[in-house]
């Protein structure tokens, strides 16, 4: 079993802000933005427009290559950040779509670790989603998890984290020149994404937020151990610029000028 020593200013950031502000934290998951703030939650259902959600149909305002591949992972870390991934594949390349890729055995149960990801509109706003499941329905993380450690010894996990194109980002269509990436946020649930304990922003924990290009979360840190989490919702509401579809009006509209003059 592989593990890693987690040593990066980020991941300081992160415990300074959780020393610092624990008690702060809202009712729901427990969990730290990585400026050291709490996480927010907002209501509703994040898969209904009303709750900031998803109705999948055509729409332009889709800016993300066709055929796109992004990396995602669950992490675990010890106290002092020894790390391991929960899937035994680590950050694992998934292709865009609603069909599930198994990103390896779940260390922490019996079943298998199933991502996938898409981009989705609701009327006029743009999302990129995100879910991380169990193929069993089993916790992802069980208040017995452990991080391995040298010479076969363990360690309780006290954290966890999600990495949402960390290795390979989103790539959008060549004429977008902008992503303002407006929210993101998470949403846990203990029946496989039937409905929503809790949701919170983690906007703030992405760094590049106001040009989201590349496209990546690094995740923040969490430790709702033990509460029967089996289906982890990330979400990314977006704007493109400029808007896609806009450069094939652009062209139409000169067609049709010149086809006047013509006349």
């Amino acid at each position: 079993m592989s593990f890693q020593r987690h040593s990066s200013i980020l991941a300081l950031a992160l415990l300074a802000g959780i020393a610092g502000s624990a008690a702060a934290a809202p009712v729901g998951i427990p969990g730290q933005g990585a400026s050291g703030l709490p996480l927010q939650s907002f209501g509703g259902d994040p898969t209904q427009p009303s709750g900031g959600g998803y109705s999948p149909r055509v729409n332009p305002l889709r800016g993300v290559m066709p055929n796109d591949r992004v990396s995602v992972t669950l992490t675990m870390y010890d106290s002092i950040f020894n790390s391991v991934t929960v899937n035994s594949l680590g950050d694992w390349r998934c292709l865009r779509g609603t069909t599930l890729v198994d990103g390896g055995a779940n260390r922490n149960g019996t079943g298998r670790v199933q991502f996938s990801w898409d981009e989705t509109v609701s009327g006029n706003r743009t999302f990129i989603r995100a879910t991380i499941r169990t193929s069993n329905a089993e916790p992802l993380l069980p208040l017995s998890a452990t991080v391995p450690l040298p010479g076969g010894q363990t360690s309780p996990a006290a954290y966890w984290s999600w990495r949402f194109g960390a290795i390979d980002p989103v790539n959008y269509q060549t004429n977008i020149t902008q992503v303002t990436l407006i929210r993101s946020s998470i949403s846990l649930s203990s029946d496989n994404g039937q409905s929503y304990s809790s949701t919170m922003t983690t906007t703030s924990g992405i760094p590049n937020a106001s040009n989201w290009i590349p496209g990546s979360d690094p995740g923040q840190l969490m430790t709702n151990f033990g509460d029967g989490t089996n289906f982890v919702l990330l979400q990314y509401e977006v704007a493109y610029v400029p808007p896609p579809g806009s450069a094939v009006l652009v062209a139409a509209g000169l067609a049709t000028i010149a086809s006047r003059r013509r006349r």
